[in-house]
């Protein structure tokens, strides 16, 4: 993602925000900078509920809905079919780089995307004297990254942009669960950050049945064992600790106990 500050500071839909959801569109920029289709806020092609975008960002949760709004207002960003934020920028950035990779298939002249070309005729006239050559057709539309941002901003809106089809599920319940799993969890500590990577776990694909119980069998686990080799709870789901086999505890063998019993009487009667 190139990144302009003169464009950032230029940008008049930007400029009338308020500093707390330009901070906010900072965070969301470095998002969509990771996400597929590129510059849109998804992740793993599902859109992070507010509560979410809240963690992910950093910032209290009963803000978000109003700084979006503000963001959205100002026609900072546009929204998809299906309701995705995308930036318009980020969009066409990625068009121009996916159209420079193409020429540069071709050797890196944009003349070769014209399969007609520019044949001249087999008896060309001689008009005599030399002219300047005209320039070649070329099928690239003209770039205009030295147009001022201010100028570009009344045409964003009407510029097309592909969109990827995707549906993008319901996935807003699952928040929820996290107290689910602080309590399971044999160590509380670091919750804020805890919270931040079981939500970004359940929004790469993680049931969140599956983390709490995985949760429940490792707070058996290490039971009676020192806690200080406990990981932390984000660690443990930065790492997808969840998907560990943890075997469970053997029933004891009635057997071995009975000898255990008469080694252990044994002592006491020779004590």
């Amino acid at each position: 993602m190139k990144f302009y500050p003169s464009d950032w500071r230029a940008d008049p839909r930007l400029r009338m925000c308020s500093l707390a959801a330009r901070g906010l569109w900072m965070e969301m920029l470095a998002l969509m900078h990771e996400a597929t289709p590129y510059g849109h806020l998804l992740i793993s092609g599902i859109s992070p509920t507010d509560a979410q975008l809240a963690v992910l960002a950093g910032a209290p949760s009963d803000q978000i809905p109003d700084l979006l709004g503000e963001l959205e207002s100002a026609g900072v960003f546009s929204r998809t079919r299906s309701g995705a934020i995308y930036s318009r920028r980020m969009t066409r950035d990625d068009k121009k780089s996916a159209q420079a990779r193409k020429n540069g298939k071709n050797g890196g002249n944009p003349i070769l995307c014209n399969s007609k070309g520019n044949t001249p005729p087999d008896n060309p006239q001689d008009k005599g004297g030399d002219k300047t050559q005209k320039p070649e057709a070329r099928s690239q539309k003209p770039e205009r990254e030295n147009i001022p941002l201010s100028q570009k901003s009344s045409a964003r809106s009407s510029e097309p942009v592909s969109e990827q089809p995707f549906e993008v599920p319901d996935r807003s319940g699952e928040q929820s669960r996290f107290p689910e799993f602080w309590g399971a969890y044999p160590l509380k500590a670091n919750m804020v950050k805890a919270e931040a990577e079981f939500i970004t776990a359940t929004l790469r694909g993680a049931d969140p049945e599956v983390v709490i119980s995985a949760a429940r069998r490792f707070a058996a686990s290490q039971q009676g064992k020192d806690p200080t080799y406990i990981p932390q709870p984000a660690n443990w789901l930065k790492n997808r600790r969840w998907t560990d086999e943890i075997p469970a505890a053997a029933p004891p063998d009635p057997e071995q106990a009975r000898r255990i019993r008469a080694l252990e009487a044994t002592a006491r009667r020779f004590a």
